[in-house]
């Protein structure tokens, strides 16, 4: 029955946590506050039929909102069902979705008119290659149409080759990290240049957030790498908490830890390691968590807005290489015929 329905989208997502958070706080039930959010989702009814079904038979509601939500969104909700305050982190959920669509429609506005404009050139290369090369081609004697052809016959040979080469290079890439294990990868992925950055300061939001969440409802280090031992092992999350564990038991320091990995915020020491009771380091690191996101908010706009002057230069560049394949055919004809 789930595979039939239709998922929430990323904004009705945003408006459902946030509307959610507004009601839990006001004082209503879970199940009553999913019974007046379907008014705004009629369209959805057999998801909140089911969710509700699934509420009623005793599960949590991350367990009932899975099937419709990403894993990284599950493991918040868990986290906050389990140890922390659930209306603040659906709270953040709806916040974080409601910015993540408002940067999807940036995006797409940005990139509407260098699309079009993209488009644009492909239709005018083909009609260059269908009717004004072989035009052009008709001014070339026999032994430069020859020539011609064997040259665009190795073009064509180098030029698929390269595709070939690069494709096969891509597949190796892809199984050397699907070998490696998940915190290497996610070392990899915060040293790629440009977007590296913004994955590693999302990476520093999701652990402070969450690893917030867990100290606020009082458990100690080893009872944090204990509880995310529960999370799908492919998690980030759960092998967070498993190598941590694991590097406690070899009698390491948790500073040693949180500095061997550059998706882990170093701020943990600073804040673990001042001497405050776990309240006061929850507060702290709840606190650094949204100072961190207001810079990853910023970090992607700044990446956003650099996207339309690029995709620009590629089109100049086109457009260049368009005149160049036009005139200098031309140029060599008209040298000939002054030879």
């Amino acid at each position: 029955m789930k595979d039939r329905k239709k998922h929430l989208n990323a904004r009705k997502q945003a408006i459902f946590f946030q509307s959610l958070a507004d009601l839990l706080n006001a004082g209503f039930s879970i199940r009553q506050a999913l019974a007046d959010i379907l008014i705004f989702f009629p369209e959805h009814k057999l998801i909140f039929d089911d969710i509700q079904h699934e509420l009623l038979e005793g599960k949590m509601l991350s367990s009932a909102l899975k099937p419709y939500i990403s894993e990284s969104t599950f493991n918040q909700i868990y986290i906050a069902e389990k140890h922390g305050k659930l209306s603040d982190s659906v709270k953040q959920l709806g916040r974080t979705l409601e910015r993540k669509v408002q940067q999807t429609d940036k995006l797409k506005a940005i990139l509407l008119y260098p699309m079009m404009l993209l488009v644009m050139l492909g239709v005018l290369m083909i009609a260059i290659q269908v009717w004004l090369k072989p035009e052009l081609d008709k001014f070339q004697d026999l032994q430069n149409l020859n020539t011609s052809a064997w040259q665009n016959y190795l073009y064509l040979l180098l030029g698929g080759g390269m595709v070939i080469i690069l494709c096969a290079c891509f597949l190796k890439v892809a199984h050397w990290l699907a070998k490696k294990p998940l915190l290497a990868r996610q070392e990899l992925y915060c040293r790629i240049p440009f977007v590296g950055a913004v994955y590693r300061q999302y990476c520093h939001y999701y652990i402070a957030f969450n690893f917030a969440l867990l100290l606020k409802s009082g458990l100690d280090i080893r009872e944090i790498c204990k509880f995310l031992a529960e999370f799908d092992e492919t998690s980030l999350l759960a092998q967070f908490g498993k190598e941590l564990n694991k590097n406690l038991s070899d009698g390491n320091e948790l500073n040693y830890f949180v500095s061997k990995y550059v998706f882990i915020p170093q701020e943990l020491n600073l804040f673990l390691g001042k001497g405050n009771t776990i309240a006061e380091i929850s507060s702290e690191l709840m606190f650094f968590s949204e100072l961190t996101y207001d810079k990853l908010i910023r970090q992607i706009d700044r990446l956003i807005n650099c996207i339309q002057p690029l995709l620009f230069l590629v089109i100049a560049l086109i457009i260049v290489s368009m005149y160049l394949s036009i005139l200098l055919p031309m140029y060599n004809n008209l040298g000939g015929i002054y030879k």
